[in-house]
């Protein structure tokens, strides 16, 4: 379909399908995207990835794996459960992003609130982190911006594409100072069919309180 003509043809007539496709009209954006990221993955897994089911157990393979996850996530504890039964009503929206082979997590903090990731895996608690202290010896509510080699990308286009790839910005692990500087950037209401990986960003660094982001 890359290469050759005839495929080539195939393809052009297969996209201007899915786009006259009226159900398909409130995901028009993504459509062309998405369909070529599906082909490519077909190209070289096999046609088995345009299946809408996984050949293989993925609650047990999840399940099988709490140790690893554990210990790779530095989780204190790990549940798994079906994106079609989500735990707790603040688990749906990382439900919702959920895909055969692509689980996505939501993650909670030791006394705060979740955080979407990207599983079917739900409710794993992170360690605790202690809040820093305040001049009184009190927690601050101050956001405190830490040093940051990362520069606040404005333009929410290019923002989207950078996050396409990695769940913070400077693509390690976990959060970091850039993360704080970036959210600074970054519009609340931002759309979320328009940018979805920014979205899907903002709504997990904004989760953590000032206390925890001023200490990344």
């Amino acid at each position: 379909m890359k290469k050759l003509d005839g495929p080539k043809g195939d393809w052009k007539a297969i996209i201007q399908e899915l786009m006259s496709d009226a159900s398909l009209k409130p995901f028009a954006k993504h459509v062309g995207s998405f369909a070529a990221f599906k082909r490519d993955e077909a190209a070289t897994i096999s046609t088995s990835a345009l299946e809408s089911t996984v050949p293989f157990d993925e609650v047990a393979l999840l399940k099988e794996h709490f140790s690893l996850l554990k210990q790779k996530l530095d989780l204190t504890d790990i549940s798994v459960s079906l994106a079609t039964e989500p735990q707790a009503p603040e688990h749906e929206g990382s439900a919702s992003i959920a895909q055969p082979g692509t689980p996505s997590m939501h993650f909670h903090t030791s006394g705060g609130s979740g955080a979407a990731g990207g599983a079917k895996t739900t409710g794993g608690k992170a360690p605790t982190q202690k809040a820093s202290g305040g001049a009184n010896g009190k927690s601050t509510s101050k956001d405190i911006t830490p040093p940051s080699k990362f520069a606040a990308i404005t333009d929410m286009k290019k923002f989207n594409e950078h996050m396409s790839s990695r769940s913070y910005v400077e693509g390690g692990p976990s959060p970091t100072a850039g993360d704080v500087l970036q959210l600074a950037s970054v519009p609340h209401n931002v759309s979320e069919e328009t940018y979805p990986h920014v979205a899907r960003w903002y709504r997990h660094i904004s989760f953590f309180s000032a206390d925890h982001r001023a200490n990344w």
